[in-house]
C-alpha cells in the first residue's frame, strides 16, 4: 500500500523530549473503530493526552505580577486583574495553578473591585472541589448546605442528552476546576462559580468560568472541530497540537495522518514535560463567560513546531 508523505518544517527552538502518540479523530470517523485503533496500536486518546499535559504545565505570570504590584500600590486596574484571572484559568487547573489562583483571589477580594463577588464565588468554588486548599490556606470549608446545593436535575439531564447527540458519553471528559468528573452519567453539577472544561477527541477543548447553567447554555454551541472534512483534506490540515509533540488524526483504518517531530511509530515515552509553559495573555478580544462579564476560554493552541504527515489513502495499492 502506498503512503503519501508531506513534511513541513518550522525553525523554532523546541523541547527535545518525545511524547507518547496522541490521537484525535475526524468528525466523520467511527468512534468504535477509533477506540479499536487506540487499543491495537497502544496510542493515547487526545482527551487523555490533553488532560495529562495540562496537569504538568507550568505558568508564566507577568499579568498576575503586574496586578499584584498595583494592588500593593492601592490602585489595582480592573482590566489588568481580570485579565490575569482569565489567563490563570485559560487551561484546566492543576494543583500549582489552583493554589496560585486561590491566593490571588484572596488578595483581589480585599481590594476594591467591581468583580469582588465573582472573585469570592470562584474562590469558594475552589474550596468545594478541592478541600485540601482549606488546610493549605487555613480557612474553613464552605458550609455543608451550600456545598450540597444542586442545579435542577432537569437542566443537567437535558445537557447530557444534548452531549450524547454529538459524542459517545464515554469519549468526552468534563472537568470542574481541573478535576475530571468520574461518572458523568450519574453526576449532578453543584451550584456556584467554577472553571469548566469540556474535552473531546474531535473538537478543540473549551474552558469557561461561570455557573453550570452558563456553561451548559453555550458550551456545545462554541465547539470548533479539530479535523473537519474527509481523508484527502488531512493533507492540507494545519493540525492543532496544543503543546503535544506527536499527534495522529484518525479518519479510518486506512487513513491516519501524523503530525510531529518524527515519523517513528510506537513511541511509548511520556507526554510532554513540566517545562511546558502557559503564558499569561495580554488584552484579549475573546468572548468569555462570567457571572457578570461574558468570557470564553478555548484551549491554547500552540503553533506547529514541525509537521510530518504520513497519510495512507483508502484504496491505494
Amino acid at each position: 500500500m502506498k503512503k503519501i508523505f508531506l513534511t513541513l518544517f518550522c525553525i523554532q527552538i523546541i523541547s527535545s523530549a518525545k511524547a507518547e502518540m496522541a490521537v484525535q479523530r475526524t468528525l466523520d470517523s467511527s468512534y468504535r473503530d477509533y477506540a479499536n485503533y487506540l487499543e491495537s496500536s497502544g496510542r493515547t486518546s487526545f482527551v487523555a493526552a490533553y488532560i495529562q499535559l495540562s496537569s504538568v504545565t507550568e505558568l508564566e505570570t507577568p499579568l498576575l505580577e503586574k496586578c499584584l504590584e498595583e494592588v500593593y500600590l492601592g490602585a489595582p486596574s480592573q482590566i489588568t486583574c481580570l485579565s490575569a484571572v482569565k489567563s490563570l484559568t485559560a487551561k484546566p487547573l492543576n494543583k500549582p495553578r489552583r493554589e496560585v489562583l486561590y491566593s490571588f483571589l484572596v488578595k483581589l477580594e480585599k481590594s476594591r473591585s467591581q468583580h469582588q463577588t465573582l472573585y469570592r464565588d470562584l474562590r469558594l468554588g475552589l474550596l468545594r472541589t478541592h478541600f485540601h486548599l482549606a488546610k493549605t490556606f487555613d480557612v474553613p470549608v464552605p458550609a455543608k448546605e451550600e456545598d450540597q446545593a444542586r442545579v435542577a436535575a432537569l437542566e443537567m439531564k437535558a445537557w447530557k442528552k444534548a452531549v450524547q447527540k454529538r459524542f459517545p458519553l464515554e469519549e468526552i471528559a468534563l472537568l470542574i476546576n481541573g478535576k475530571k468528573v468520574a461518572k458523568l452519567e450519574s453526576w449532578t453539577a453543584p451550584q456556584g462559580i467554577y472553571q469548566w472544561s469540556l474535552i473531546t477527541n474531535t473538537h478543540e477543548p473549551i474552558t469557561r468560568i461561570g455557573s453550570f447553567s452558563q456553561f451548559a447554555a453555550e458550551s456545545l454551541k462554541d465547539l470548533k472541530p479539530l479535523a473537519p472534512g474527509n481523508c484527502q483534506s488531512l493533507l492540507d490540515l494545519e493540525a492543532q497540537k496544543f503543546g503535544l509533540l506527536q499527534l495522529e488524526i484518525y479518519s479510518n483504518k486506512k487513513c491516519v495522518a501524523r503530525f510531529g517531530m518524527n515519523s517513528t511509530v510506537g513511541s511509548s515515552e511520556h507526554l510532554g514535560k513540566s517545562s511546558q509553559m502557559v503564558k499569561m495573555e495580554k488584552s484579549s478580544s475573546r468572548h468569555w463567560i462570567w457571572p457578570v462579564v461574558a468570557i470564553i476560554g478555548v484551549g491554547l493552541a500552540t503553533s506547529l513546531n514541525g509537521k510530518q504527515v504520513s497519510l495512507q489513502m483508502p484504496g491505494a495499492h
